[in-house]
């Protein structure tokens, strides 16, 4: 463990890289670069379990921090994440305090939750003792969910309540969308959407981010209080490096000819 969710709660600012490709090498271009963790993502990304799996053990060996972001708020799919090694999890759709309680149940061993015990990288393999794991698990391990619609918004004062949660993630795009503004990152109804978040989880100490890309986004919200930065997405930023790169090149060849 990287002592991620230490950091967290000690209100440091954290970054993080999207990775929704099977590549082994995005991972370890995350952590050369100094990203603090990576979400591996399951959800939308081209990525299956045991790609993941794959991913988190490069994470591990190069002290970046993994969080698997599952396909859905479902106890197999958070057990095997927490089961091969990440460091947390990323839960989407979540609208009610019921599923968020029930996704810190999936996440926790008793007697914080109903964890299914089975561990199988975090002991190596069962070379260390499971019930150490047990107990220390529940300390380390990351909890997150995604707040990506009107109703998460509407239900957050209820959510942010349930035992267990560290990280309030904003997703703009579904939100957007899902308050009939789609895309609109401007929107007023957005941005009071977000700061309601924020609030709610600085008074709760859970700690909120907004995914954002520009500079713009990161002046108005950290000083704000957000702290959990998801801050860009592997194949997007390879697109537009190489868009870039074949804009200059092909403006110098036509200057050359």
């Amino acid at each position: 463990m990287t002592g991620l969710r230490d950091s967290i709660k000690q209100g440091n600012v954290v970054i993080g890289a999207l990775i929704g490709v099977p590549w082994l090498e995005a991972v370890e271009a995350a952590a050369y670069a100094g990203y603090d963790f990576v979400f591996i993502d399951t959800e939308h990304g081209a990525i299956d379990t045991s790609q993941a799996a794959q991913l988190v053990l490069v994470a591990q060996s190069l002290d970046i921090a993994p969080i698997w972001r599952v396909r859905a708020a479902a106890r197999p799919e958070i057990k095997v994440a927490l089961d091969w090694g990440a460091e947390g999890i990323l839960v989407p759709e979540i609208h009610t305090p019921a599923e968020a309680e029930a996704v810190v149940a999936a996440a926790k061993y008793p007697p914080e939750g109903e964890r299914g015990v089975g561990p199988s990288r975090p002991t190596r393999f069962g070379l260390d003792e499971t019930a150490t794991y047990m107990r220390q698990a529940n300390e380390q391990v990351l909890v997150c969910l995604n707040i990506e619609t009107a109703e998460a918004v509407e239900n957050i004062e209820q959510i942010a309540q349930v035992e267990g949660i560290d990280v309030f993630n904003i997703g703009p795009a579904d939100l957007s969308s899902s308050l009939g503004i789609p895309m609109q990152f401007d929107h007023p109804d957005l941005l009071a959407a977000a700061e309601r978040v924020l609030q709610v989880g600085k008074s709760c100490q859970i700690a909120v981010g907004m995914y954002g890309e520009t500079p713009e986004h990161y002046r108005k919200w950290v000083p704000r209080g957000m702290t959990f930065l998801e801050t860009v997405a592997v194949p997007g930023l390879l697109a537009t490096a190489m868009d870039e790169h074949v804009s200059w090149l092909r403006a110098l060849l036509d200057d050359l000819s």
